[in-house]
């Protein structure tokens, strides 16, 4: 009765099959196949798709930054769209495995079309999400080889493992294959599975993770970007407080601009709407380049408010009534300002300076202005480090008693190697856009000086790398698992056979007695 029960549920929810007269136990038609294979593929490209977006969570805050940047929108896009891969992948697996347990069961295949409507869309919906990484989130492919190389290691047990039970219905289909006298294609067939499992018992070979080492590295200091920023209004007094007393970061990273009266200030972005409230201050000028303000005028706006009203690392309501009324009352800083904060804490400082439009007073002067805030100071040349990138902004850098050569400022993407030699020759190398434990942790077994993150707080707490192994561990590790797996794969190929053998031979006493009956 289950089983019925179940057959009229797998067969009526994906086909509309509900009486017995509409099911069938016929071979499953072509067509069919063909919309199987489709569903197969499309659930294949969701979950790509899905793994990407959960990897790319390390660079969610670019993406929406950059969604504000073109629309003026504070939505939350990383979310929504994550929201919406798990929903449509869920939805597919569901109609997949539907589909599968028509095989299971014994059933014709058959698929209504409202689910193939909705297969293709969902096809197109992954399509569309993949054109939109290209476009507005190229950085989201960075995190893909660089999740890789930290799963690696667990991917291929995995692989190991499932491999291992999927053995037994493929080798029950090679012992049908020889039962039917297709000899040949048997073996054909069991040379490349066997082939395929040895690519895969060997793949660790392949695989070079930084955190299978020997000795770990000492931890990664932490620049903070803008400050504390997921605990208090970016680029602000108390955001680069927070940075110090909370974080205990060992910098901070931030960007700097020159007023239209030839102050260095501290802001990101190119206008002034997103984190202050310059629509009520200045609404004739609301659009306006934020360097085109006087910095007089600049310290009229309000530049915390927006962090408790927009909220955008959903922390606001842990934020006490007296965090509250200090965040209200926070103004945009001169470099100045946060140069000495900087130096109370004794932080290293590292600031992108923004070159203004040719139309600015200051176009010339610029960088002259900016440099001359830092060796007010420091009376050492040998803690300040400046080059220009090729945006044509400069990067200046601010580290107090520097033992290192020279420094350099690199994305996530960024070879492991390229770190070793660095440090090989005495370069300090800074990892810029490291927000997630997991890429935190490779880049503390890569040996890494320092990195920029807009998470200070979470890595505080990180005691050691979410997972380190040593050669040996890994080695016996991966030769336990793919010496049980041969092992049973052996065992299920001998008893598959067998279990052919048997059936042949049970069939074939059936035919003589048929034969001597009629006889």
């Amino acid at each position: 009765m289950g089983g019925s029960c179940c057959t009229v549920a797998v067969t009526g929810i994906l086909g509309c099959r509900w009486s017995a007269s509409t099911r069938s136990t016929e071979k499953t038609k072509l067509v069919e196949w063909l919309a199987f294979a489709f569903l197969v593929v499309v659930l294949l490209l969701n979950f790509i798709l899905l793994y990407i977006w959960i990897v790319g969570e390390n660079g969610s805050h670019r993406l929406n930054w950059g969604f504000w940047d073109i629309t003026g929108s504070e939505l939350d896009l990383y979310s929504i769209i994550l929201g919406g891969c798990i929903l449509i992948f869920s939805l597919t697996f569901v109609i997949t495995m539907l589909a599968v347990l028509h095989f299971i069961l014994n059933q014709q295949l058959f698929i209504e079309w409202f689910y193939k409507v909705v297969n293709f869309i969902f096809l197109l919906y992954a399509l569309m999400m993949f054109g939109l990484i290209q476009l507005f989130y190229p950085d989201g492919w960075d995190h893909v080889p660089l999740s890789m190389k930290f799963l690696a290691a667990f991917f291929q047990i995995c692989a190991v493992v499932v491999m291992t039970f999927v053995t037994w219905p493929v080798a029950g289909g090679f012992a049908v294959l020889k039962r039917r006298g297709r000899t040949l294609l048997c073996y054909i067939g069991i040379v490349l599975y066997c082939a395929f499992l040895l690519i895969l018992y060997l793949s660790p070979l392949g695989i070079n993770s930084p955190c299978v080492l020997d000795e770990l590295p000492q931890k990664p200091l932490v620049l903070a970007h803008r400050g504390a920023e997921e605990l208090a209004p970016e680029n602000t007094l108390i955001s680069f407080e927070m940075a110090a007393d909370v974080c205990e970061a060992f910098g901070i990273e931030s960007d700097v601009r020159i007023s239209y009266d030839g102050v260095p200030y501290v802001f990101h972005d190119d206008i002034l709407t997103r984190t202050t409230n310059v629509q009520m201050v200045f609404p004739q000028n609301t659009s306006q380049e934020a360097d085109f303000f006087t910095m007089s005028d600049l310290k009229k706006l309000d530049a915390g408010s927006w962090f408790l009203e927009e909220d955008p690392f959903h922390k606001a309501s842990t934020i006490s009534p007296e965090m509250r009324n200090v965040y209200r009352n926070q103004t945009i800083p001169t470099l100045q300002e946060m140069l000495n904060l900087a130096t109370s804490y004794n932080m290293a400082v590292m600031v992108d300076v923004r070159k203004p439009l040719e139309t600015h007073p200051y176009n010339s002067t610029w960088f002259d202005i900016a440099l001359q805030a830092f060796r007010d100071v420091t009376v050492s040349n040998t803690d300040l480090h400046y080059w220009f990138g090729s945006d044509g902004n400069a990067l200046v850098v601010l580290v107090k008693n520097f033992t290192y050569d020279s420094i350099v400022n690199e994305y996530i993407n960024i070879p492991f190697s390229s770190i070793k030699r660095n440090n090989e020759e005495n370069i300090w190398t800074n990892v810029w856009g490291v927000n997630m434990d997991w890429v935190y942790s490779q880049y503390w077994c890569a040996a890494t000086p320092s990195v920029t993150t807009d998470s200070c707080s979470d890595f505080k707490s990180l005691k050691a790398p979410l997972w380190v192994l040593t050669p040996k561990q890994y080695l016996t590790i991966w030769l336990v698992f793919d010496c049980v797996s041969v092992f049973w794969v052996i065992i299920i190929f001998i008893v598959q056979f067998r279990r052919g053998r048997k059936q042949w031979q049970k069939s074939d006493r059936g035919e003589s007695e048929l034969r001597s009956q009629y006889t």
